[in-house]
């Protein structure tokens, strides 16, 4: 964390946020189909899977299967492990 903020993990993002979210805020990702929603959400909270967070993800259009797939296409295998640990939900 710097400044009151919260890192992305996300390239480039971060830097464009002075430093990533603002802590204790809520957020609203917001867009059509195919902009990045899923891509933004799993690679946010893998970057907290990584740091040692524990996450609960929710998807209202992907069941868990799909999530897994999709992550492991597009070189995230670790969702899996991370699943299987009981620290993503």
């Amino acid at each position: 964390m710097k400044n009151g903020r919260i890192l992305t993990g996300i390239y480039g993002l971060d830097d464009l946020m002075d430093g990533g979210i603002r802590e204790n805020t809520i957020n609203l990702i917001y867009g059509g189909p195919g902009v990045g929603k899923t891509t933004f959400a799993l690679q946010y909270s893998l970057f907290g899977l990584d740091r040692g967070e524990k996450v609960i993800y929710v998807s209202f259009e992907m069941s868990e299967k799909q999530i897994i797939r999709d992550s492991q296409d597009i070189g995230w295998g670790a969702i899996k492990k991370y699943i299987d640990a009981g620290i993503l939900k």
